[in-house]
């Protein structure tokens, strides 16, 4: 006898079918996980915007002592900081340094702060990204913020990202998915809104020679690298006190400010050449190290693929070792001591 199932009992497991497996499958498929800041922010699909290029490994460490106190090397930096790959290649492991992140500005109790922590540094490194550089040390401003990560502080990684993932909720959900299908449909620049002002998805000429995702004649890009472009005349005015306070707290401060993916991928080697120029002319007549990687980076990017990932705004675990390398380069010219094994 044939089994004949009622109308209903075939719609139900249509739909169930539809629910609990295409549209999971097609779901994972976009995401293959969710990795990059970019395609988070701007809802966009993981599939056309993640690396193909297997990205390689590289050793990590955000400090080798257990308080900011041991350092003889502290380093304060924002979220290009966070891995550990560029400190380890630029200090290794036989010298004494430790990390901490910024979470606000670099104000006038700077060295006080650190003078509670035990900490009195030989070199303070001062990371900031280019977009945050008048943020981080805004005129006039009294209460600092940083935090400091322990040496078994992990490096971030796609994981929580893809813990927070949830169908019909959740951090990314239903909206996520949407959109992620509706660019799918209609590939082409445009303003994808979200924080940080969003994501903007622009043409990169010969975008395939420099990344490996898929969608590589388009690049994202994070909003704020278009409307936050701090390196003009006035920059030194407007970081001045951010500056003193950094001096105050060791005797040489090397300032690292780390290029927007927009900056190397949109702009000209001449506007490279002109912003390395403008923060090169901060350490005039200061105990100021300034590392130019404007023109470098710019360089780098055209002979390395995904020398900035293609679905974030951070350099590549590549680009991350080479700032390192650039770092200790620095160094090695400057305070040779300071890298001595001890």
């Amino acid at each position: 006898m044939k089994f004949d199932p009622p109308v209903s009992v075939r719609v139900f497991l249509a739909v169930f079918g539809f629910v609990g497996v295409v549209l999971p499958l097609t779901t994972m498929w976009m995401l293959q996980p969710l990795s990059g800041d970019l395609t988070r922010i701007g809802r966009l699909p993981e599939s056309r915007f993640g690396w193909n290029r297997p990205q390689p490994v590289f050793e990590q460490a955000l400090a080798t002592v257990t308080s900011p106190a041991q350092a003889k090397i502290l380093v304060l930096g924002d979220s290009y900081s966070i891995n550990g790959v560029w400190q380890h290649a630029a200090f290794g492991d036989a010298v004494r340094f430790a990390t901490l992140r910024s979470s606000g500005a670099l104000c006038q109790d700077f060295s006080d702060t650190l003078i509670k922590l035990g900490a009195s540094p030989q070199l303070l490194v001062l990371q900031i990204s280019e977009r945050h550089l008048i943020d981080r040390m805004p005129p006039g401003c009294l209460k600092s913020g940083f935090r400091w990560w322990a040496p078994e502080a992990q490096a971030r990684t796609s994981a929580a990202l893809r813990d927070r993932f949830w169908i019909f909720g959740g951090a990314f959900g239903y909206r996520y998915v949407m959109d992620a299908l509706r660019f799918m449909l209609n590939a082409e620049p445009q303003h994808r809104e979200g924080a940080y002002g969003g994501v903007q998805v622009k043409e990169v000429p010969q975008g395939c020679q420099y990344f490996s995702h898929a969608e590589c004649g388009l690049g994202l890009f994070l909003g704020w690298d278009f409307t936050k472009q701090p390196i003009k005349e006035g920059l030194r005015t407007a970081t001045q006190d951010g500056l003193n306070a950094a001096m105050r707290a060791a005797p040489t401060v090397l300032l690292v400010v780390v290029p927007s993916k927009a900056s190397i991928y949109l702009e000209t080697r001449a506007d490279a050449k002109r912003k390395d120029a403008e923060l090169v002319a901060l350490a005039s007549g200061q105990s100021l190290v300034v590392l130019p990687l404007f023109e470098r980076f710019h360089a780098a990017a055209r002979q390395m693929q995904d020398f900035y990932l293609p679905n974030d705004t951070h350099l590549s675990p590549s680009g991350e070792a080479q700032l390192g390398r650039h770092i200790k380069s620095a160094l090695v010219a400057s305070r040779p001591e300071l890298l001595a094994a001890e």
